[in-house]
């Protein structure tokens, strides 16, 4: 998914980096971060629509996990990984190399949260 300006409303493209900052440094209880967050998100999902494929849906969701944790919500950010997961297992159109890439993004966000978990529980 590319970071493209939003044609509906001449609306400027929300870069990830800003909304992960803005969670970081004000949380996402604050208006304004819930704001930008929403908008993120809804930039993204118009540009997956727009994209129609699988492989877009299984990109916002390995992008969204970023965001979760970022919220403390690593609950949702476990789900993005399955669900992730389970898109790459399901989707016959994506190649070996496609296939193999976006099942290392997965793993690697697996990884992290598995390493959340531990400090968590200590």
């Amino acid at each position: 998914m590319e970071n493209l300006p939003n044609p509906e409303n001449n609306q400027e493209k929300i870069e990830k980096k800003k909304v992960l900052d803005a969670l970081k440094e004000k949380g996402f209880e604050h208006p304004e971060t819930q704001k930008l967050v929403f908008e993120w998100r809804r930039q993204q999902e118009v540009l997956v629509d727009s994209e129609n494929t699988s492989k877009a849906s299984i990109v916002f969701c390995i992008e969204m996990i970023d965001l979760y944790i970022a919220m403390n919500d690593i609950e949702e950010a476990w789900v993005c990984v399955n669900e992730a997961r389970n898109l790459v297992e399901m989707d016959a159109s994506l190649t070996d190399r496609e296939q193999m890439e976006l099942n290392l993004r997965v793993s690697e966000k697996s990884n992290l949260l598995k390493a959340i978990d531990r400090i968590s529980n200590n």
